[in-house]
């Protein structure tokens, strides 16, 4: 197993039940968003930590995103995120049995969880990265593990105080990731190496958000890991790709320092528009939604500054609306799908919005018999948001609070 900062502790047990999903105005599943899923006191100090967990999804291009999820007892929180690759199968499986791996992870702890992930997945063609994360609330321990590119980033005080390693050409050409098995060190290179894993020497342009949020630079770099057979995929950790070798999971223990601080589990559909120490991200009180909001804004809409890059010039444009230059990290406009209720109590049917009110309610007609129907609330009618040039997006956000 890959390790760093590791302090090995916490293993709980639940009886809780996992929130159930539901699906949301805009139609994309979620599940439940409690502001205060936990609150503990503890003896020594005699301070009251609230911890508040939000989690949204919205699955923008391929709809391979696993719906994030979360499990509390008295004295842990348990969390799973996960990115589906190469088809959907690994995060329908995720997806689930999801229930179940919480538990697992609380009963037995991360690498059990991550061990579950990897028997369910074993023998499909399809992939995910994974997350999984266990707060200990007495502790104040995290204990994560992962696989491939999706992200764990901590902040207290405004400042990122960790970062998940991501099983990335990046990391792995930096020799950053250390493998401990018997005493032996090795690189994540030269475990690469070892197992065959090809890393191809081809450059290709990278985005690479930057921490002013407004400015996106492409970088020129090995971006794939390469197979027999001429398998390729962006990381060389992962579930699933049955017949596939890859490295073990990353696993790192935080000790949270005393104090307020939050945790954001994300997919890269987040990581490759937001900077990891943007401002959002290290606000105290950010919620999962702002996340998928504001990610969901810079995939479809004019945002970046025009890039000053010489050789991507041509990608700088102007926003026909406000008339400001923008560089333009995907061309593709977004499709809707909208659909309301026939009646308050009825089934959803396609539909043209014709007119949104002040107060949220919506004038709209339904082409078959081109009915209208006035002043529908928002909660009867779903708006689906799909777009080829961006990506999935889900997060889950933890966020502890000492109430003294």
């Amino acid at each position: 197993m890959f390790l760093t900062q590791i302090n090995k502790k916490c293993v709980g047990e639940s009886k809780e039940t996992l929130p159930t999903s539901t699906t949301g105005p805009s139609g994309q599943q979620t599940l439940r968003n409690p502001e205060v899923v936990q609150s503990c006191t503890t003896e020594e100090t005699k301070e009251t930590n609230s911890i508040s967990v939000t989690n949204d999804i919205h699955q923008l291009c391929k709809g391979e995103d696993v719906v994030p999820v979360f499990l509390k007892s008295d004295t842990h929180v348990v969390m799973m995120i996960g990115d589906g690759h190469g088809g959907k199968r690994a995060a329908e499986i995720l997806d689930t049995n999801s229930g179940d791996i919480l538990q697992e992870i609380l009963s037995h702890g991360v690498q059990k969880g991550m061990d579950m992930c990897d028997t369910l997945c074993g023998t499909t063609h399809a992939g995910a990265m994974v997350v999984l994360a266990m707060y200990s609330i007495t502790e104040r321990t995290l204990d994560i593990i992962s696989r491939g590119d999706a992200s764990c980033t901590v902040y207290q005080n405004g400042e990122m105080i960790h970062e998940q390693p991501h099983h990335s050409r990046q990391v792995v050409d930096a020799d950053e990731g250390i493998l401990t098995e018997s005493g032996d060190e090795i690189s994540w290179k030269e475990k690469c190496r070892e197992l065959n894993i090809g890393m191809p020497i081809g450059k290709v342009p990278t985005m690479n958000p930057q921490k002013d949020g407004q400015t996106m630079l492409v970088v020129m770099r090995p971006e794939y890991f390469t197979w027999l057979y001429g398998t390729q995929v962006a990381g060389c950790s992962f579930v699933g790709h049955a017949g596939l070798q890859r490295l073990p999971a990353c696993r790192c223990v935080v000790n949270v320092p005393p104090g307020d601080w939050h945790a954001v589990l994300s997919s890269d559909g987040v990581s490759d528009v937001i900077h990891p120490e943007d401002t959002l991200l290290r606000n105290d009180g950010v919620k999962a939604q702002d996340i998928v909001k504001e990610a969901l804004k810079r995939w479809t809409t004019p945002h970046f500054a025009p890039t000053k890059q010489t050789s991507f010039i041509s990608n700088n444009d102007i926003d026909l609306e406000t008339g400001r230059e923008y560089f333009v990290i995907n061309p593709h406009p977004s499709t809707f799908n909208i659909k309301a209720r026939w009646k308050s109590t009825g089934a959803f049917y396609p539909c043209k919005i014709l007119q949104k009110h002040e107060d949220g309610t919506y004038d709209v007609r339904f082409p078959d018999d081109r009915t209208t129907r006035k002043d529908i609330p928002a909660n009867e009618v779903r708006i689906s948001e799909k777009n080829i040039g961006g990506d999935d997006i889900s997060v889950l956000v933890l966020e502890s609070s000492e109430i003294l």
